[in-house]
C-alpha cells in the first residue's frame, strides 16, 4: 500500500500559516485559508499541483480558522476570529474578492463551520465561555438562530455534520471537554458525551456516515484519536499515538480504504496512518527536513492523495500518496480551529 511523501509546493511568505482547507474533488481544486490579517485564500490545482489563484480579504478583515464547501453550487464558506467575526461566502467560479459576500455572525472568535448542503444552512461555533452557536442561511447569510450552551461548555474548536440523519456535532474545550449533539430540525441540545481521559478538545472531527461513526483527534502530546458510535452516541474506542506524535489539528478519513490520517504539528512534519476498524495506529511518514508542522488538510481518495498545508512561513502545501479508491468517494468537508 502506497504511503509516501511526493513533494511540496512553496507558496511564499504571504500565503502561509494554513489553518483551514476544503476540496472540490470533481473540479480538481483545493482551497487553503491562511492565518493572516487580512485573511488570504489560495487555490491549488490538484492535477498540476500548482497555485491556480489567490484571494486577499478586504483590509483588516479576519484571520481565517474554519471552512466548508458546497461543490454543487460552486461556493465555499470561511469564518474567522478577528474583531469582525464574519462569515464569508466565496464564489469559486470567479474566485474574485469582488464577488465576496460577508455577514457578521454575532459570535466571538469563530473557529468552526459546517454546511447542511441539502437545506442550505450553515452552523458556526465560537470560543466564548460558555460557547455560542449560530445557525445562518447559506443563501442569504442571515436569519436562523442562536444557541448558547450551558455553563461549563466552553469554546467550540471543531464541528462535523451528519446530513443523512440530521445532526450537527460540536466539540467543546475544558469544563468538561465534550461532544455536543444537536438536531438540525430544532437547533437544540440533544445530548452530550464527555471525552474520556486523556482526551480533551478535539481539534478536528470527521463523520463516516455509511458506517455510523465519528472520528476526532486532539492536540495532546502525544495526540489521541477517538471513535464515537453515532447510533447511541457512545465512545467505543480511543487510542494514543506514539511519543513524538503530538499536537494534531487535522484528521482525515477514508472509509473506502478503512484508513485515517493525522497531520502532526512537529518539526519536521509527520503524517500518521491508522485503521478505522479496529481503531489502531499503523505507521507514519516523516517529511524531509525544512518541511514543518502539517496543519490543515484534505483527502482525495479516488486519486489516492492527501494535501496538508503547513503552519509556518513560508507557506507550503505537502502532497502525500496514499491508497486510492478509484470507484470514487464523496467530497469531504474539512475544518479546523486553532485556539
Amino acid at each position: 500500500m502506497a504511503f509516501q511523501f511526493i513533494g511540496a509546493l512553496n507558496l511564499g511568505d504571504l500565503y502561509s500559516a494554513h489553518t483551514c482547507a476544503v476540496i472540490d474533488q470533481a473540479a480538481g481544486f483545493a482551497y487553503f485559508g491562511c492565518y493572516r490579517i487580512p485573511g488570504k485564500i489560495v487555490k491549488i490545482d490538484l492535477n498540476t499541483f500548482t497555485a491556480a489563484g489567490a484571494m486577499t480579504l478586504p483590509a483588516n478583515h479576519d484571520i481565517l480558522d474554519g471552512a466548508t464547501i458546497d461543490p454543487a453550487n460552486a461556493r465555499a464558506y470561511v469564518c474567522g476570529e478577528n474583531r469582525f467575526d464574519h462569515i464569508y461566502k466565496i464564489n469559486l467560479t470567479t474566485f474574485d474578492v469582488a464577488d465576496l459576500e460577508e455577514a457578521n455572525t454575532g459570535l466571538i472568535e469563530s473557529e468552526c463551520v459546517v454546511l447542511d448542503k441539502a437545506k442550505q444552512w450553515l452552523y458556526i461555533g465560537d470560543t466564548q465561555s460558555p460557547a455560542k452557536l449560530r445557525k445562518i442561511s447559506a443563501t442569504t447569510l442571515d436569519g436562523g438562530a442562536y444557541l448558547e450552551l450551558p455553563a461549563g461548555y466552553n469554546a467550540t474548536y471543531s464541528a462535523a455534520i451528519d446530513e443523512t440523519n440530521g445532526f450537527v456535532y460540536f466539540c467543546t474545550g475544558a469544563g468538561p471537554s465534550s461532544i455536543i449533539k444537536i438536531p438540525v430540525a430544532d437547533f437544540t441540545i440533544g445530548a452530550a458525551t464527555i471525552l474520556p481521559s486523556p482526551i480533551s478538545t478535539l481539534r478536528s472531527m470527521q463523520i463516516d456516515t455509511t458506517n455510523g461513526f465519528l472520528y476526532g483527534v486532539n492536540a495532546g502530546d502525544p495526540a489521541s484519536v477517538i471513535k464515537v458510535r453515532l447510533s447511541d452516541f457512545t465512545v467505543v474506542d480511543h487510542i494514543t499515538l506514539d511519543k513524538g506524535e503530538g499536537y494534531s489539528y487535522q484528521i482525515l478519513i477514508s472509509p473506502e480504504t478503512n484508513s485515517f490520517y493525522v497531520g502532526i504539528f512537529t518539526v519536521p512534519a509527520q503524517v500518521v496512518r491508522g485503521s478505522m476498524t479496529p481503531l489502531a495506529r499503523v505507521d507514519k511518514i516523516t517529511l524531509p527536513g525544512g518541511y514543518i508542522q502539517a496543519n490543515s488538510g484534505v483527502i482525495d481518495t479516488p486519486n489516492g492523495f492527501l494535501y496538508f498545508g503547513n503552519a509556518g512561513v513560508p507557506g507550503f502545501i505537502y502532497k502525500i500518496e496514499v491508497e486510492a479508491n478509484p470507484i470514487g468517494f464523496p467530497q469531504h468537508i474539512m475544518m479546523l480551529g486553532i485556539g
